[in-house]
């Protein structure tokens, strides 16, 4: 398998750029960016992280949305020293990042002998030379091969609502091996209706249950009946036409009766 880094993310003094901070060149970048933006949604205040996979057209995306010192110090704290100059911006605001790579789907159901602490070197070898510079261009990622393993898991219950499959625990390795055959998209730890609603994944994990509620409120709302436009004939049109019809025949015997009395 082969894969290059991948990140969404501001630096110290340069906001988010919308053609990704790292990115290999031929990523369909409006899709992924899509998925992306959804998955970072209120990430800054959520203190959990997100991981998301989707693929499509031969290629994928997988990562981790997240604020960048929430993950560090909770999956990763023997690298909080190396890492926490990129913990805030020049403003002092904490980053929020979407840390991970792309892949080229490999056809067989396989993961990537990838971890998190791979996806931050990722991120110390290609975002963080650029972190202090006044202005940041994309920095673009070369795709290199990946060891892989396989995937063993069993398929977890889910329900479905809306179209969308719903678990109540991460799946994210089963849909990663699943992403290098067939094109999906998913995202955990949802707790906002809203990254549901913007119909970003095909499916979701999520423990929120008013999450749950609003999906299944939602799929109970039928579509708005169309307002038809009133014909003459009908409704309030058929009252007035027997009116209409003989204003209209006295109008004409009126006209018809002046032009033959006239000289």
């Amino acid at each position: 398998m082969k894969i290059a880094p991948l990140i969404y993310s501001r630096t110290l003094h340069c906001d988010f750029n919308s053609n990704f901070a790292v990115r290999p060149k031929n990523l369909d970048l409006q899709w992924a960016r899509d998925k992306v933006r959804a998955s970072t949604k209120e990430v800054g205040i959520f203190n959990d992280i997100r991981r998301v996979v989707a693929s499509k057209d031969g290629i994928g995306i997988a990562g981790v949305a997240c604020n960048f010192k929430f993950f560090v110090e909770k999956y990763l704290p023997d690298k909080v020293q190396d890492a926490e100059k990129y913990f805030r911006d020049e403003r002092g605001r904490e980053v929020k990042i979407f840390l991970g790579y792309a892949f080229e789907m490999s056809g067989k159901k396989e993961l990537p002998n990838i971890t998190d602490a791979d996806i931050l070197q990722m991120f110390m070898e290609t975002l963080a030379p650029e972190w202090e510079k006044k202005f940041v261009e994309t920095v673009y990622s070369n795709y290199k091969d990946c060891d892989t393993k396989p995937f063993s898991g069993d398929k977890k219950t889910f329900e479905t609502i809306n179209g969308v499959e719903i678990y109540r625990e991460d799946v994210f390795n089963q849909y990663l091996a699943s992403a290098q055959v067939k094109e999906l998209a998913y995202c955990s730890n949802v707790n906002q209706f809203d990254i549901w609603e913007e119909g970003q994944f095909s499916a979701i994990s999520t423990s929120d249950n008013s999450v749950i509620s609003g999906l299944k409120a939602a799929q109970k709302k039928t579509p708005q009946t169309r307002k038809e436009p009133v014909d003459v004939r009908t409704s309030e049109g058929k009252k007035n036409f027997p009116i209409l019809k003989i204003f209209v025949i006295v109008l004409i015997v009126i006209i018809a009766a002046v032009w033959f009395v006239m000289p």
